[in-house]
């Protein structure tokens, strides 16, 4: 099933539109519209990836809203269903929708199957594959002396599982190069070192926050209004703040998209689990975050990258992270 979403903003329209198309046995493809209004969706979304905490009543809202009544109808949402949507449509949580009406409390992403492919016009037109069986393991980085980076508390989950990564990893026969609370200089080395089948990504991740340095500090540009009948009035406009996006390796320095496209060789799995567990700096939106630095490995090539939309407990993290590489190395 392919979904976009398209804005009617410039029309004036205050809801957007979301197009379902299914693919289907007979000589025809089935385009399905839905009106829907991002005011409404955001908040939405917001209340469902912005906590730990499972709220079936804000999953089952998500599905009533977001699925056009045919589909639910006619059970198509499930059954090892393969989506391929933009980035618009990647930014809502499809796998946390849940049915009121199903016999099953579990999502159908959970009990039939979800996967995901990015429909994207950037990309890589021939992506170079790592051959060796090798493994890039980054957890939890801390500062130049080793301390908690400014902002972001240190997070023993991510250390816990990069352990537990890392020996499953080298049980599986391959090669581990680990950065596990290193700074970020040993970071960069680490990640370039070599080429890498396997890419763990595993600490603090921000979307969009704003950095303070000395020289991009918010100031005011003032303006004199060249009309004459303007003449002596001030315009006022302020700069914006610098921000940054992706997995934070040092004090307002992030591995951020533009990093991960300089590896020319291209990782053929990437598992990012990113948190903001205790953070004191920013906020985190986790679909864009997570639509931001997973799209770079996806659009660079990556055959699979596995990455939450939205906030996990940490425990949780590290059972799933275990769990997926016990499974994936049998």
């Amino acid at each position: 099933m392919q979904i976009t979403k398209e804005s009617d903003a410039k029309a004036g329209a205050v809801e957007d539109t979301l197009q379902f198309v299914s693919l289907t046995r007979r000589a025809r493809a089935e385009v399905r519209p839905l009106r829907t209004d991002p005011r409404l969706d955001n908040a939405l979304i917001a209340a469902a990836t912005g906590s730990t905490s499972t709220r079936k009543e804000i999953c089952n809202t998500l599905y009533q809203r977001m699925l056009p009544n045919a589909l639910k109808e006619a059970a198509e949402w499930g059954d090892n269903l393969q989506l391929i949507v933009d980035n618009d449509a990647a930014a809502i949580p499809w796998e946390m929708m849940v049915d009121r009406h199903s016999h099953s409390d579990e999502p159908p992403a959970v009990a039939s199957g979800l996967l995901r492919q990015l429909r994207t016009e950037r990309f890589r037109e021939r992506p170079f594959d790592a051959l060796d069986r090798a493994a890039c393991i980054i957890g939890d980085p801390a500062d130049s002396d080793g301390q908690p980076i400014p902002g972001f508390v240190p997070l023993d989950g991510a250390v816990e599982e990069c352990e537990k990564v890392t020996e499953l990893l080298q049980n599986g026969g391959y090669s581990v190069e680990s950065a596990v609370r290193k700074s970020l200089l040993d970071i960069m080395n680490t990640l370039h070192r070599r080429d890498y089948r396997i890419l763990h990504l595993a600490g603090h991740g921000v979307h969009a926050m704003p950095i303070d340095r000395e020289s991009d500090r918010e100031s005011d540009e003032v303006e004199i209004s060249p009309a004459p009948a303007r003449a002596g009035r001030l315009r006022v406009r302020k700069r914006k703040r610098p921000h940054v996006s992706g997995m934070v390796i040092g004090p307002d320095i992030t591995l951020s998209p533009s990093e991960v496209e300089k590896m020319l060789v291209v990782p053929g799995l990437v598992f990012i689990n990113c948190c903001e567990l205790g953070r004191t700096k920013g906020e985190t939106h986790w679909p864009e975050f997570a639509a931001n630095i997973a799209g770079q490995f996806i659009s660079m090539g990556a055959r699979c990258v596995v990455a939450s939309g939205w906030e996990v407990d940490d425990r949780a993290a590290v059972t799933f992270a275990t769990e997926f590489y016990r499974r994936i190395l049998r």
